[in-house]
C-alpha cells in the first residue's frame, strides 16, 4: 500500500473507503481493539521521551473512547491522523449495526421521526440516496463532556445494507465546529463510499 492508497474498513458484508491518513481500530475483541489503539498511537507520535507524556495522553483517551465505541456496539472505528493546531486526532467515525429496515417509506419516515425528536430544534435531519439505498442524515452539535472540552459537531448516516444485519450507523464526530460545511462534506464522501465487499448491489439482493 502507498501512502497515497485509501484505506478499507469493513464490517460484515459492508465496507467503507477511507483517506489514506485514517487508522482503523477493530472493535471486534478486546486483543484487537488494544492492537488497534497501539498502533495508531505509533503511526501519530514518535517513540521518545520528550512526547511520552503526549504518547500517554492519546492512548488514554483513544483507548476510552474505543472501549465505550465497542460497549455500545460499534464494528470499528477509524481515526483522522491529520493534526490540526492543537487537535491530535481531529475526527473519529464509528460503524454500527443495529436492528431495523429502512425497505418501504414508512420505515424512513418512522425513523427520521424518531431522530428529529432525540436532536430537537439544534439538529436537523436529511433524506437522501445512498449507494445501498436510502439514506437518513442526523446532523447536531453537542456541547463538551466537561467543562474543558470542545463541543462536538456529529454526523449520523444511516442506511439498510440488507444483509439480514440490520441497519448501518456510521456515526462521525469532530471538534472542528468552526468548519462545519468541510467537514461534513468529508463525512459525506465517506458515508457515500459504502459498499458490499463482495461487490454485489443491494437491488441484486431482493430489495
Amino acid at each position: 500500500m502507498t501512502a497515497s492508497a485509501p484505506r478499507h474498513a469493513t464490517t460484515g458484508t459492508v465496507g467503507v473507503v477511507l483517506p489514506a491518513d485514517w487508522h482503523v481500530v477493530d472493535l471486534a475483541t478486546d486483543a484487537t481493539r488494544h492492537a488497534g489503539v497501539t498502533a495508531l498511537v505509533d503511526a501519530q507520535l514518535p517513540r521518545r521521551d520528550d512526547v511520552a507524556t503526549v504518547r500517554r495522553r492519546l492512548r488514554r483517551d483513544v483507548e476510552e473512547q474505543s472501549r465505550r465505541a465497542a460497549q455500545a456496539g460499534g464494528r470499528f472505528s477509524a481515526y483522522m491522523l491529520d493534526v490540526v493546531g492543537p487537535v491530535p486526532l481531529p475526527a473519529v467515525i464509528t460503524a454500527y449495526r443495529t436492528p431495523g429496515a429502512l425497505a418501504t417509506d414508512d420505515d424512513l419516515r418512522a425513523l427520521a421521526d424518531t431522530l428529529t425528536a432525540r436532536l430537537g430544534p439544534a439538529g436537523t435531519v436529511d433524506a437522501g440516496a445512498g449507494p445501498l439505498g436510502p439514506v437518513l442524515r442526523a446532523v447536531s452539535q453537542r456541547p463538551a463532556a466537561d467543562e474543558h472540552g470542545p463541543d462536538l459537531l456529529v454526523g449520523e448516516y444511516w442506511s439498510d445494507p440488507d444483509d439480514g444485519d440490520g441497519l448501518l450507523l456510521l456515526s462521525f464526530s469532530t471538534p472542528l465546529v468552526g468548519l462545519r460545511d468541510a467537514v461534513l462534506e468529508l463525512f459525506d464522501t465517506v458515508a457515500g463510499s459504502v459498499h458490499h465487499v463482495d461487490g454485489t448491489p443491494a437491488a441484486a439482493r431482493g430489495r
